[in-house]
């Protein structure tokens, strides 16, 4: 659409219908069942007046189907015809799912971490997706924080590559128009979201301006100069500030700064959480400071559905809310959504998921990611030796890390059993689980039957203990996983204590009395502490969560 149309369709908007661009919604409000979500579902209160159907965007639908439908009945049912925006948390690939960012960080092949955005990117833009909430660029160096997974480390000159073959690799060529194949990038969490204090999740930050600027905005900056579309404000308060709120930091610093001119998304009811912070008395103020402060859309709550009306009154956030709507229509124009609404949701494209190409270079991430941090001797394995695979990682496919759930399915993944298998015979591979993964499935709720369908049963653990020491005795080298559950890293997942499990511990320490060679595979979303553990390892691999075909991970030792 040409400037001059996308100019007539704004001026034609009533002021209902210019609130409702600024509203983002879990797709669980327009459609029951089988969405993501990623936050305390709550009553949001919407006004009555509000035409759900004309609102700005959702966001965590993942389903095809259901994302043409619901584009449909948007068009359908508003004055306008303006499409929906289609956002979602595929934080590091869509189905084929690659290692965890921190793991491909590491690998400082960015030109490889390009390759796996660009079809991370095909894949979500085949499922009718627009918006990718990644990259997340937040400067991390505190191992107990638990959102270090997602991050690019702990580097500024690593963070700043990462973010521009992130940025490329979804957005395809910088233009007027976002290309065919390709997505609109958002980075997070705008600011130093990963420099909270004591390394707890939605932990105050407090950090000198020469750090800050130095350091903490490095990496957003080169994604804003590799055109990224979109920005999330950061839970946290920034000296004092809550970043949703702080008109300093996002209208000084990213737009004037920085340039920035794209849309300023809130996290996850942020603008609701000025009012805990003790920085908005009320909605109403809440409002009024997250406009002041540039936030375009409110992720998931009625805020601005519900106030904004009246704060317009005032000429001055009349101004404020047109400008956030110019914003996000030209976003939509930059997708082509006005031409083609149903962008990516002609028809099913399943053949162009999980390819063989995406496979092909998710396995080359997995080796170039990989850690080998020490070897002894027992490495390369030996192809002739019979080799006893112990613990659950073995044969688990829980292997894809905490965000990956959005949109890959386990039952994709490349066990490490599976890939060895590829290399040894049969009757030269034995399994053992070793000890239980998870003590218990009801912290699942809802989702308990399906980890334990994916885990198997919570089993006694010292037959566990002896099922594996007997199949230990019998081979010439063991192959022992170990290290984390999915869920202890990631959102929410803050960890006082690195260390590894005692129980793994104990089994660790029998094995060694074996007098065999032990290679130890370690799964983990952070560093963790090894000091109790690495005398008894005659080779040490960090594995992180590998991804779909995490599987191959000793590929590189044979």
């Amino acid at each position: 659409m040409r400037k001059q149309e996308l100019q007539t369709l704004f001026e034609n908007l009533s002021l209902q219908e210019k609130i409702a661009q600024t509203i983002q919604l879990n797709g669980s409000v327009l459609i029951e069942n089988d969405v993501m979500n990623t936050g305390p579902m709550e009553e949001l209160g919407l006004p009555k007046e509000l035409n759900v159907y004309e609102i700005g965007s959702i966001y965590n639908i993942n389903d095809h189907q259901k994302l043409k439908e619901l584009q449909t009945k948007a068009l359908e049912n508003s004055r306008n015809k303006i499409p929906m925006l289609f956002m979602s948390d595929v934080i590091y690939g869509f189905r084929t799912i690659f290692p965890m960012p921190l793991a491909q960080a590491g690998s400082y092949d960015f030109e490889l971490i390009q390759k796996a955005a660009e079809l991370t990117a095909k894949e979500s833009y085949l499922n009718g997706l627009h918006v990718l909430f990644s990259p997340m660029l937040d400067l991390s160096r505190d191992p107990r924080w638990g959102r270090v997974m997602e991050s690019p480390g702990e580097d500024v000159y690593t963070a700043k590559a990462f973010a521009r073959s992130i940025v490329k690799g979804y957005q395809g060529k910088s233009g007027m128009q976002i290309p065919q194949y390709h997505v609109a990038a958002c980075l997070k969490h705008f600011a130093a979201y990963g420099a909270p204090e004591s390394g707890r999740e939605y932990n105050t930050v407090d950090l000198s301006n020469q750090r800050l600027f130095n350091e903490y905005l490095q990496p957003y900056q080169a994604a804003i100069e590799a055109k990224i579309e979109l920005v999330m404000t950061a839970f946290n308060l920034l000296n004092g500030v809550p970043a949703t709120g702080n008109e300093w930091l996002n209208r000084d610093i990213l737009r004037s700064r920085f340039g920035f001119e794209g849309v300023l998304v809130s996290d996850y009811a942020a603008i609701k959480e000025l009012i805990p912070h003790g920085y908005a008395k009320d909605e109403i103020d809440a409002a009024k400071k997250a406009m002041i402060a540039g936030v375009d859309l409110d992720m998931m709550t009625s805020i601005y559905a519900n106030h904004l009306a009246e704060l317009v009154t005032d000429s001055y956030f009349m101004t404020l809310l047109d400008e956030a709507v110019w914003r996000i229509l030209t976003l939509k124009n930059k997708l082509g959504l006005f031409e083609n609404p149903y962008r990516g949701l002609e028809e099913e494209n399943t053949g162009e998921i999980l390819t063989d190409k995406a496979k092909c270079v998710a396995v080359e991430l997995v080796e170039k990611s990989c850690v080998l941090l020490k070897n002894e001797g027992a490495l390369p394995l030996n192809k002739n030796k019979k080799i006893a695979v112990i613990g659950p990682y073995g044969e688990s496919k829980l292997t894809l890390g905490f965000w990956a759930s959005v949109s890959g399915k386990p039952q994709d993944t490349v066990t490490l059993k599976e890939g060895l298998s590829e290399h040894f015979q049969p009757n030269q591979l034995t399994f053992a689980k070793g000890y239980n993964l998870f003590d218990s499935y009801e912290e699942f709720g809802p989702m308990k039957k399906g980890m334990e369908m994916l885990n198997g049963p919570i089993e006694e653990a010292e037959k566990l203990m002896d099922e594996a020491l007997m199949i230990a005795k019998k081979a010439d080298s063991i192959v022992l996983t170990f290290g984390e559950q999915f869920i202890e890293s990631g959102e929410g997942a803050s960890k006082a204590h690195l260390n590894i499990p005692l129980k793994q511990q104990r089994l660790i320490k029998k094995l060694h009395e074996l007098n065999k060679p032990i290679i130890g595979v370690l799964y983990t979303g952070r560093p963790l502490v090894l000091t109790e553990v690495e005398q008894y390892f005659d080779s040490l691999l960090l594995a992180w969560f590998p991804g779909t075909m995490g599987g191959l991970a000793l590929r590189i030792c044979w």
